[in-house]
């Protein structure tokens, strides 16, 4: 079909070694759903998609969002994006032949439309030529009209370059505001309040739930984020008193760039606060549990309410003698 889309497929992408991960930890369901997200990464023209839309795709696939999370966050087979999006790296090299062969076509395209404008032209001179007779005759008349249009068209132009130098003006006015207002701000910040401010910034910004769940995703610890967001924040603290930055903080929106900065996926920050989630889990004796709203689960099912905790990653709930299985 013309208009169908579709990405070549490796045969033997079952046996790459994040694959094999993925299916030991998730098996087929995990498998199918790989190839379902990058069905829909397909679709989207420049193959990245909001992870603001994980829920939606997760009721889709008939799964919990914390596992399709620790899907996109936790295997190396997607990418995330600065912009809040995630894509797959290994399908656009696989795009690339065919976005090569629309552009060869739609450079084509247009060179063939340049060659036929080009001929058009041609062929007007000539009719021009057969209408100059005419033409001339004609321009006498236009003379008159065509000096009273010029003297209008004149002074439009005139008063349309007053307007924009108004303009130009007004916005040079509101730039000059908006200037001395921020310097205002930042003055008044570094006055001493500025070092008292910037913890209830934080734990603002600690209170709204959409933007942690991004940053989860953002940092690549997935659903172990949110259950140690105390810990999490005690070390931002810590690390910004340490440093000495808590002067350059001068609002929320400051606090939450230094924020996810400093949990960014691949940074030394974000492997050292790996090393101090770890070592707190080691104590934790709900660490091979997830908590989904208030629901103690595992690998995306439900523990009943009273269980003891879950003693090891490999152990599943038996419903008959109530109690965990390896």
């Amino acid at each position: 079909m013309k208009n169908s889309q579709y990405f070549l497929h490796d045969c033997c992408a079952r046996n790459n070694a994040k694959m094999l991960s993925l299916t030991a930890d998730k098996g087929l369901e995990g498998y199918g759903a790989y190839w379902m997200l990058l069905e829909y990464l397909r679709e989207q023209s420049d193959y990245c998609m909001p992870l603001s839309l994980l829920p939606s795709l997760a009721k889709q696939l008939g799964k919990f969002t914390q596992w399709v999370e620790e899907l996109v966050c936790n295997y190396g087979l997607f990418v995330l994006t600065d912009d809040g999006r995630f894509t797959s790296k290994g399908l656009q090299q696989r795009m690339k032949p065919l976005e090569n062969k629309r552009k060869a076509r739609d450079a084509k395209a247009e060179k063939a439309a340049r060659k036929k404008a080009v001929n058009s032209n041609t062929n007007s001179s000539f009719s021009a030529a057969q209408k100059t007779e005419t033409n001339e005759k004609n321009s006498a008349k236009k003379v008159e009209n065509t000096t009273l249009q010029l003297v209008d068209n004149e002074r439009v132009a005139k008063a349309s370059l007053e307007e924009k130098r108004i303009e130009e003006k007004r916005i040079e006015e509101i730039k000059r505001k908006e200037k001395e207002a921020t310097a205002s701000e930042k003055e008044s910040s570094s006055s001493g309040s500025k070092s008292s401010f910037w913890e209830s910034w934080l734990n603002e910004a600690l209170g709204e739930r959409s933007w942690l769940e991004l940053q989860a995703m953002h940092s690549g610890l997935g659903g172990a984020f949110l259950p140690h967001l105390e810990l999490i924040s005690k070390t931002f603290r810590e690390h910004v008193l340490r440093q000495g930055t808590e002067v350059t903080i001068c609002s929320l929106r400051d606090v939450k760039s230094y924020f996810s900065n400093f949990i960014r996926q691949g940074t030394v920050t974000n492997k050292r606060l790996r090393e101090v989630i770890e070592k707190a889990a080691t104590t934790d004796v709900y660490r091979f549990e997830q908590l989904v709203d208030g629901q103690r689960t595992y690998c995306g099912l439900p523990i009943p309410e009273g269980a003891p905790p879950r003693p090891a990653v490999t152990s599943v709930w038996d419903e008959r003698k109530l109690c965990w299985e390896y």
